[in-house]
């Protein structure tokens, strides 16, 4: 048999000893409130410890920024902005971004270009040297040398004979050699003058202006060819900061441009996870907002030695981790990014 046991206050909580009481509910709901509040603040250390715990037994959760890997362009020189590229369209590598105009250096590119033009011109008139005095040396020297060999050998023969003494063979083998070292000098004095002449070309007066000159319009040529500056990369402009016609310094900011149009992100994980984080392998991308967003490793890990700055802090121990190159299934709004934005990832 059951036995229930029915207060006054439970039958009629706005009664009490036969009188009206008109707080007794709200009274009896602040009990219940209070009640509640204090049950759910003894567990909620509990709750949070387990949640915590299940993160790290369960889930792998590493820190990566959501970027379009964006590159900052300079100017190359001082000068007026004459063309700078605009538009949502994909600029190949090599593209021309922006042309600046630097009178000074085009001038005196010009004006050096010129110079050197009429150096060359008064190197081509230089006279040729004349060698005709020296090839009739050595016609001559040769023609005295056969015709003395000739007698060499008379004496030669009449010697075998008896009838040349030893003084005269001794002269006339002196006289031939004297005659093989003056057909010999020859050959060499004439060596001697196209070296000089050559020498004298290449190392001139003229050529050493010629060789000063030219490597001056070497350096402006090069200085005029990077006030056109090319691309990169394959890419898309993120932001232009010049127009048409300003003034810049060397090393101001002119654009900033991306190879991604849509953004991927770079995480930093700890290399005992290497195997969760296999080229292909599918993780969730956490963006601050709560937003999440499926994601895929585009690439095979590398290693790196350090974080970036937004996921450092002043103590953070220096160690190497896994760089993971992540590529997002599906388009990411852009109103939940921006660039360099920290996220987590869940592996």
């Amino acid at each position: 048999m059951k036995v229930q046991f029915h207060t006054e206050t439970q039958v009629d909580p706005k009664s009490s000893n036969f009188m009206n009481v008109i707080y007794g509910s709200a009274k009896r709901g602040g009990y219940r409130l209070r009640w509640y509040l204090l049950l759910l603040l003894i567990i909620s250390p509990i709750l949070y410890l387990a949640y915590f715990m299940y993160q790290s037994i369960y889930l792998t959760i590493a820190p990566g920024i959501i970027t379009t890997s964006p590159m900052l362009i300079t100017a190359t020189n001082d000068g007026i902005i004459d063309f700078v590229a605009n538009g949502d369209e994909l600029y190949t590598k090599k593209s021309v971004l922006v042309t600046i105009n630097n009178e000074t250096v085009s001038n005196t590119e010009h004006y050096l270009s010129l110079k050197t033009q009429e150096i060359d011109a008064q190197i081509e008139k230089l006279p040729e040297i004349n060698l005709d005095k020296y090839n009739q040396e050595i016609k001559n020297a040769k023609s005295s040398f056969l015709k003395v060999n000739e007698i060499k050998k008379l004496y030669e023969k009449y010697r075998k004979q008896g009838q040349v003494s030893q003084v005269d063979y001794a002269n006339i083998i002196n006289t031939a050699s004297v005659a093989k070292q003056r057909e010999l000098q020859s050959s060499i004095s004439k060596e001697q003058a196209l070296f000089s002449y050559d020498q004298n070309k290449l190392a001139g007066p003229l050529m050493l202006l010629r060789n000063d000159i030219g490597l001056k319009l070497i350096s402006y040529q090069s200085q005029q060819n990077e006030l056109s500056i090319v691309s990169p990369v394959s890419g898309f402009i993120v932001e232009n900061y010049v127009t048409e016609g300003q003034w810049v310094q060397k090393g101001q900011e002119l654009m900033t441009i991306a190879p991604n149009r849509q953004p991927e992100v770079i995480s930093y994980v700890d290399a005992k996870y290497l195997a969760k984080v296999a080229k292909g392998s599918e993780v969730m991308v956490q963006l601050p907002n709560g937003g999440q967003y499926s994601a895929i490793v585009r690439s095979k890990p590398r290693l790196a030695t350090k974080l970036p700055s937004q996921l450092t802090t002043p103590f953070t121990e220096t160690k190497a981790v896994l760089k993971v190159v992540l590529e997002f299934n599906n388009h990411v709004n852009d109103l939940d990014w921006v660039e360099g934005m920290p996220v987590k990832v869940i592996i």
